[in-house]
Parts: structure tokens; C-alpha cells; sequence
């Protein structure tokens, strides 16, 4: 039926081939392949023409154009070389049950349907490079919260891509990852970044943050106050004064205020050294919400060193005020 050497398999009569659409293969066996290389001239992979297949490695032909849905469902492939092929589409469910390892998903890849990749293992560690050619994205066809950076191409970031849609819903939905970080290219060069955190579905009540080809900072700015992560609020006041589009100076404020309140409460927790003009520096950028915030923050530790500290400040940026402490 077929040939292996060295691994390799060498003789592809196994599969079923007609007018360029890889139909069936007729792999029925228990044992499991090397490396496999599909035959050029295959243009796509038919609906579960693939399922259940068993390999180490699986090479695509540079001629692939679009796999079908349920193409490689089930299949037990360890790993996806998909070369220098010029794959436009991945349908719907094409990879699901398959849990293989793959480099990169090839940047001609315009569109990805309902769960198309999302068991596949995309990429070395917590960056995913999506294609630069992806311009829709259907129902949780990827699973971002794996990822704390999402890579993409300007051109993914519109209002009918789905790219916001489907990163809030994977974090919403499986609740593994609270946020994750946007980076946007142009021709290699980064233009811009945001957050996406899962409390956005909670704070906007559907409300749609890029809209056209746009991210709407008006409603990002409104839903920083509104985010109860730290760790996020801090990643979207950093990223938000890096790319100051269309930021107010009472937005800016807030940030830098936001930034300095940690800044002090790192020294104070930390026991670090910091001089005189640097802490009066950052004391200037307070607002009043985050001297309570860090008044607070010391109420609940019961510091009565940092309680009295937060208080003066406090007192004398705002006159004296009373405050009903239980230590």
C-alpha cells in the first residue's frame, strides 16, 4: 500500500487524489508514520479526508490552497511543517482533536472558521504571530488565553475581522487568562498596542471596542477605571501613554496617576531607598482617587507608619480630613 524509508514516507499511493482535492486517504493502520510529505499538486484537503491519521511530522505541499472542514480531525500528528505553502482558508473545525505543534500559521491565511485551529499549538512560548493576510475570524477558532501576546497585521483590526469578538469570548468564556496584550503591525513595523481584558465583557455589556478600522480609546479610556485586575490596569495605563491617540489631558493624568501610585507603593512594599525630589515627583501625580487607593492599601495591611503617611499626604493636598481608624 505504501513505502517508508528512513522514515520518510516515500510512496504516496495512499492517498486519493482528484483534480488537486486530497479526497481519502486510505491509512488504516495502528502504527504510526514519520514524516510524511503530501504530494505537490494537492490544492486542498477535503472534509475529514485526513481524520484520524497518525504521524510525527506532516510536510505540506506549496501548492495547498485551503483545508476543508474536519480535514485532520482527530489526528494524531506530533508535529506541522506547513513550508512555503499559500494556504488562503482554513474552514471550520479543520484541526479539531488534533493537538500538533506548528511553527506559524502561513501569513496568506485570509480566513479562519469556527474552531478552525484552535486545538492546534501555534508557535515557542506565550507569543502568537497571527497571519498578516487574516482578515476574518470566525467563533472561537483560536485559543488565545494560551497567549499573553497577540501579534497581527493592521488590517485585522476592523469591525467585521471578529479579531476583538473572538480574543474577549476565549478569555471570557475559559477564564485561564484575565487579559492579554495587542500588538499591531504595518509592513513589520509596530503601530500600535492595547489590552484586551476579559472584565471588558462585564464593563461594556457587548459594546464593540474597535469600530471600522479603529480602536474607540473613548470607551477604552472609560473602562480603565472600571477594570479590577491590577496587573491589567497597569499594562493598559503603559501602553496607553506610549500610544497617546486622540488621549485627553485629564485622561493622561489619570494614567500617569495610576503609574505613580504603583511606582510608590513598589518602594514602600519593597523597602527600597528613593529620594526626596523622585517620591515628591510622584506624590505630585496623585489624584485623589488613588491617595485613597493607597491609603487603603495600607489600611488593609494595617501599617500604621504608611496609614499615617497616606493621611498627611492626603491632609495636605486636601485640608485636613478625619478618618475613624480601626488598627
Amino acid at each position: 500500500m505504501f513505502k517508508v524509508k528512513n522514515g520518510v514516507l516515500i510512496d504516496c499511493r495512499m492517498f486519493i487524489i482528484d483534480n488537486g482535492l486530497l479526497k481519502d486517504c486510505e491509512y488504516n493502520y495502528p502504527m504510526k508514520l514519520g514524516v510524511v510529505i503530501l504530494p505537490e499538486g494537492i490544492e486542498a484537503l477535503g472534509c475529514c479526508s485526513m481524520e484520524r491519521f497518525a504521524c510525527r511530522k506532516l510536510i505540506m505541499p506549496s501548492t495547498l490552497k485551503s483545508i476543508r472542514e474536519h480535514a485532520l480531525v482527530n489526528a494524531d500528528i506530533d508535529v506541522i511543517d506547513f513550508g512555503d505553502c499559500k494556504l488562503d482558508d482554513i474552514r471550520a473545525f479543520a484541526f479539531s482533536g488534533c493537538y500538533a505543534k506548528t511553527k506559524r500559521i502561513p501569513d496568506s491565511v485570509r480566513i479562519i472558521e469556527s474552531f478552525g485551529i484552535r486545538d492546534l499549538n501555534i508557535g515557542n512560548g506565550k507569543i502568537l504571530k497571527l497571519p498578516s493576510s487574516l482578515r476574518e475570524i470566525h467563533g472561537l477558532a483560536i485559543h488565545f488565553d494560551e497567549y499573553s501576546i497577540v501579534e497581527v497585521d493592521e488590517g485585522s483590526v476592523t469591525e467585521n475581522s471578529g479579531l476583538y469578538k473572538e480574543i474577549l469570548w476565549s478569555l471570557y468564556s475559559d477564564k485561564a487568562k484575565p487579559w492579554l496584550q495587542v500588538k499591531v503591525f504595518r509592513e513589520k513595523r509596530l503601530v500600535q498596542e492595547f489590552v484586551i481584558s476579559s472584565e471588558f465583557e462585564r464593563i461594556g455589556k457587548r459594546a464593540r471596542l474597535i469600530r471600522g478600522n479603529k480602536v474607540d480609546y473613548q470607551l477604552y479610556d472609560e473602562w480603565f477605571g472600571k477594570v479590577r485586575n491590577k496587573q491589567c490596569k497597569l499594562r493598559m495605563a503603559f501602553l496607553r501613554l506610549k500610544w497617546p491617540v486622540d488621549l485627553s489631558d485629564d485622561m493622561k493624568k489619570k494614567y500617569d496617576s495610576y503609574l505613580s501610585l504603583d511606582k510608590l507603593l513598589q518602594f514602600d512594599n519593597g523597602g527600597e531607598d528613593i529620594s526626596i525630589a523622585y517620591r515628591k515627583e510622584l506624590e505630585n501625580a496623585l489624584l485623589s482617587c488613588h491617595l485613597e487607593e493607597g491609603l487603603e492599601n495600607a489600611m488593609q495591611k494595617k501599617d500604621g507608619e504608611r496609614i499615617a503617611y497616606w493621611l498627611g499626604l492626603i491632609n495636605r493636598r486636601y485640608g485636613v480630613i478625619e478618618k475613624s481608624l480601626e488598627l
